[in-house]
């Protein structure tokens, strides 16, 4: 009897330990958020932009499954470097689509995407799965508007990144949807999800 009531004891104590742990890294998710939101407003009105349009832009994100906290800093970056807003959405989809063979989470794929967009970066392209380099898409951006790749303007540069991710992310359509079929998948994405259910009541 009294072994049987120590391994309750244990077992209750490992469940309660469980639940303190989920809800503190629930209240620390609670606070990225409504610290990224506050973000959001500055850089709404600092940009010219307005909050409304980032907030779209996030929502549009978060609709696919992506992390609020990842949708909400995706969308800062977009703002700050001056890329088409409502590319946003079609760019984490891509991102989902591509974050499959590159064996990594939607989240850590976007922020790739946003990463190589940004900065031009060939090695960030290539660890998401896109061979082509930001210089070829320099070059071929730079054609379709009649410019040398050398005078192209750095909003210019960015989206021929921006071009060349949605253009090589049309050979991965689709997998993200398979990828869901598969119960390790869910089980992971479940649980992010249910997190985010729970900080944002959505």
């Amino acid at each position: 009897l009294q072994s049987s009531l120590t391994a309750i004891g244990i077992a209750s104590g490992a469940a309660m330990a469980g639940l303190i742990a989920f809800g503190m890294k629930s209240f620390r998710a609670a606070a990225e958020v409504e610290r990224l939101d506050l973000a959001l407003q500055a850089v709404g009105a600092s940009s010219g932009k307005g909050y409304t349009a980032l907030k779209t832009a996030s929502d549009s994100m978060r609709q696919l499954g992506i992390q609020a906290s990842v949708a909400q800093q995706t969308t800062l970056k977009f703002a700050q470097s001056n890329i088409d807003l409502t590319k946003a959405a079609e760019l984490a989809k891509t991102a989902q689509d591509l974050s499959v063979a590159s064996n990594m989470s939607a989240e850590q794929a976007l922020q790739s995407v946003t990463f190589a967009v940004t900065t031009g970066n060939t090695r960030v392209l290539r660890q998401i799965g896109i061979t082509t380099g930001a210089t070829d898409a320099y070059d071929a951006y730079a054609r379709s508007i009649g410019k040398a790749a050398k005078d192209l303007t750095m909003a210019e540069r960015r989206q021929a990144v921006v071009n060349l991710v949605m253009k090589e992310g049309t050979k991965a359509a689709g997998a993200y949807a398979l990828a869901l079929e598969s119960p390790a998948k869910l089980i992971t994405l479940f649980g992010d999800l249910h997190i985010d259910h729970i900080v944002t009541g959505k």
